[in-house]
């Protein structure tokens, strides 16, 4: 497994891989509009196994942190090592760059990335939104925060 900088050969092997994002965030909120444009921005890395991009990461700058977006490791590869890589060479890439945190922002309902962001040492929660809905969406018990229930 390598992680090496995001080509223009990769562009139909990432499109694929936000494709599979974008159906996991659809079955996550079925209501919700969810824009399905591969449309890389800063950085990106690329996890590349035996000559297959299976995995990419995006690396957002601001003026002191770097946000880790999207971050997304085809299902067939998952649990191999190529998520933990990309966030590592994200970091790597921060802290050469001078940047003091690097954040993820995924959305309350994906348990799965919100435990692979802890895995893998991003374990602050700096900032949380909460929402009122003005109108009607489905909404679950999902996290418990504070000592609160929320619903995501």
């Amino acid at each position: 497994m390598i992680v090496r900088d995001y080509r223009a050969e990769d562009e139909s092997a990432c499109q694929a891989l936000f494709d599979e994002l974008v159906e996991v965030h659809r079955a996550l909120y079925p209501d919700g509009d969810i824009r399905a444009t591969f449309e890389p921005e800063g950085r990106l890395f690329v996890a590349e196994d035996e000559d297959r991009v299976v995995g990419y990461a995006g690396m957002l700058r601001h003026p002191h942190s770097v946000e880790i977006e999207p971050i997304v490791v085809a299902r067939d590869c998952r649990a191999r090592g190529a998520g933990r890589a990309l966030v590592e060479r994200v970091v790597s890439a921060a802290r050469a760059d001078g940047a003091t945190q690097v954040y993820a922002q995924p959305t309350g309902r994906n348990r799965d990335a919100l435990a692979f962001f802890n895995t893998v040492g991003l374990d602050v929660v700096a900032y949380l939104r909460v929402q009122l809905d003005l109108t009607p969406r489905e909404r679950r018990l999902g996290e418990q925060i504070a000592g609160r229930e929320f619903r995501v």
